[in-house]
């Protein structure tokens, strides 16, 4: 039978908590970023309307590019 010590037993339990906080903040992350695509896709159907131009909102990830004649443009998209 194998023999653990405190030592390893409390590594790998660091191990398990830092990959789970890192999972949660990831899903959270993606959550965050699909609501922004959700407001953003509700403001180019509302400018559409009204405007011909482009529109920035600032996110968190960095800015959004609107334009109501060709759609949204993600900051990943930019580059």
């Amino acid at each position: 039978m194998a023999k653990f010590s405190i030592r390893d037993l409390f590594l790998v339990t660091a191990i398990v908590a830092i990959g789970l906080g890192w999972w949660a903040d990831h899903r959270r992350a993606v959550a965050r970023d699909a609501e922004w695509e959700r407001s953003l896709q509700s403001a180019l159907q509302h400018f559409s309307a009204y405007a011909r131009e482009e529109v920035t909102f600032e996110s968190p990830n960095g800015p959004w590019r609107v334009n109501c004649v060709t759609g949204i443009q993600s900051p990943e998209d930019a580059r």
